[in-house]
């Protein structure tokens, strides 16, 4: 059975200057949106999130990554709404969980101009949030080791930095969600 899109996960929150944040599932009809916003990041950014340089985001891997299977994985865009604008994408944090559904692989990605005003540590709340109520055990996330923004979020937040066994330029952050912090 597929699950229904999870509206009571959508919200609206005010920000201070005076536009408002739009918190909702990424839906199939995002797609476009996702391919405007992949070509107005950065080749760090785009590094950063990826692991390596990807140079555009192409229909097809727009459509994987707007065609939710809200059982095996959650994606949550951040829409800026200014007044009397269009909504506009400004990031997005995703959830895969595993088959086993005891853990989950989470990433979050936003465009420069939404960083510095909380918008990660937000997300990713409600990542972990999701993914506790999901039943799952702990969400992790590979990190470059020289992506220090992410790192420090992963911290103040409470996961487990590691290095990755693999890869010595990749730290493994981990959180365990047995229990509530």
């Amino acid at each position: 059975m597929v699950r229904p899109y999870p509206i009571e996960l959508e919200e609206t929150l005010p920000l201070p200057d005076g536009s408002t944040l739009q918190i909702r599932p990424v839906r199939p009809e995002d797609a476009p949106a996702f391919i405007a916003g992949f070509a107005r990041l950065s080749r760090e950014d785009v590094r950063m999130r990826f692991m390596h340089i990807v140079k555009e985001l192409t229909d097809a891997e727009a459509a994987r990554l707007t065609q939710i299977d809200y059982d095996q994985e959650m994606a949550l865009v951040a829409l800026r709404q200014r007044p009397n604008e269009v909504p506009e994408g400004c990031g997005v944090a995703r959830i895969i969980s595993e088959p086993n559904r005891e853990r989950a692989e989470f990433a979050i990605i936003l465009l420069q101009e939404a960083t510095g005003m909380g918008l990660s540590s937000l997300l990713l709340r409600r990542l972990i949030d999701y993914a506790r109520d999901q039943g799952l055990q702990e969400i992790y996330g590979e990190i470059l080791r020289e992506n220090e923004p992410m790192l420090e979020l992963c911290r103040a937040m409470g996961f487990i930095l590691r290095v990755c066994p693999e890869d010595a330029g990749v730290m493994i952050a981990t959180l365990a969600l047995t229990s509530h912090p």
